[in-house]
């Protein structure tokens, strides 16, 4: 394949960090839902320990974009647009940590090589 083999590398480790973003994102929100929707069959509905938590860090998860949708966009927006956004912030999030781990391993190695 020709091209630069780093700007490859890159990509795939972005995508691959995409992914993996979007499927914790995904898992955090159906435990969300999951777990509190029994509140709607059970009159004694008591939370668990977790859903706290866990909901925060999905919110977490879906920042920049969760801030800036608002109630009007989710009223006059297909959901194409919204679920655009989803998977938009999942590429923004799987860029951004794989600059980070670009920027640890570039420090790391320079770092550790021998002095001349």
């Amino acid at each position: 394949m020709g091209g630069n083999p780093l700007k490859f590398r890159f990509i795939k480790t972005a995508l691959i960090w995409a992914v993996f973003h979007f499927v914790l994102t995904i898992l955090c929100m159906f435990l969300c839902m999951g777990s509190s929707s029994e509140q709607f069959d059970n009159p004694d509905y008591s939370p668990s320990p977790l859903v706290k938590p866990i909901g925060i860090f999905a919110e977490i998860l879906m920042q920049p974009f969760y801030s800036l949708w608002t109630p009007w966009m989710s009223r006059n927006m297909p959901d194409i647009v919204e679920n655009l956004f989803f998977f938009g912030n999942s590429i923004l999030w799987g860029l951004g940590i794989a600059t980070g781990v670009r920027i640890w391993t570039a420090r790391r190695n320079l770092h550790n090589q021998p002095n001349a």
